[in-house]
């Protein structure tokens, strides 16, 4: 500074950012957050600094709370790439990108960055073998083939009367429908139960 010289000297200052938002079970697999859809505890919602689509060491993450919801706080003015660490066994259905984008710079907090999923459904189909009798030999070392949505899945392979069970497993979310082909000779189809409860659907197996 030379003598008799004034300068002014300035000090900015921004404000911490935070982001907000809540981890849900999307029960019907619809992308839309409603009433049913209730938070999941203890997942890793994590900024992905270099949006290589995994969470590395450097990065920071929070676990959602016992209602789904996360906070990240501390950050500065900047665009944040948000993402979730899914578990197998579900699938995401918000948002339709996969990821949450948020712009830091022109406004401090920011909620509803929600996260929503689908967990993927199973079925199990109980068979339930009547023996018929040719011959007055007991049929036995039967295969049965399984259809599930119009592709063949699974064969239940019965050894003598009683019952088998054929898995199906990371169904997605809608309508799903299943039926027999193939029926071997001395059986045929009698009807279905959906559910224990229920009473049988009695009908015959298209061809």
């Amino acid at each position: 500074v030379a003598s008799g010289s004034t300068q002014n000297i300035n000090f900015l200052n921004s404000k911490y950012r935070t982001i907000k938002g809540q981890k849900f079970e999307d029960m019907d697999g619809d992308g839309i957050k409603e009433n049913g859809d209730l938070g999941l505890e203890g997942w890793t919602i994590y900024i992905d600094y270099n949006s290589n689509n995994m969470l590395d060491a450097e990065e920071p993450f929070e676990i959602t709370d016992e209602d789904g919801y996360y906070e990240f706080s501390g950050l500065v003015s900047d665009i944040y790439v948000l993402r979730e660490v899914l578990p197998s066994g579900w699938i995401q259905t918000y948002p339709e990108s996969g990821e949450q984008n948020v712009d830091l710079h022109n406004i401090c907090s920011i909620e509803g960055k929600d996260f929503g999923n689908f967990k993927l459904g199973s079925l199990t189909l109980d068979k339930d073998v009547t023996i018929t009798y040719t011959d007055s030999s007991p049929i036995m070392d039967q295969s049965f083939d399984v259809v599930l949505d119009g592709e063949y899945n699974d064969t239940i392979k019965d050894y003598s009367e009683g019952s088998k069970e054929a898995q199906f497993t990371g169904l997605l979310p809608g309508s799903h429908y299943f039926n027999e082909i193939n029926i071997p000779d001395g059986y045929h189809f009698w009807g279905c139960f959906p559910n224990e409860d229920e009473q049988p659907q009695r009908g015959e197996v298209p061809s």
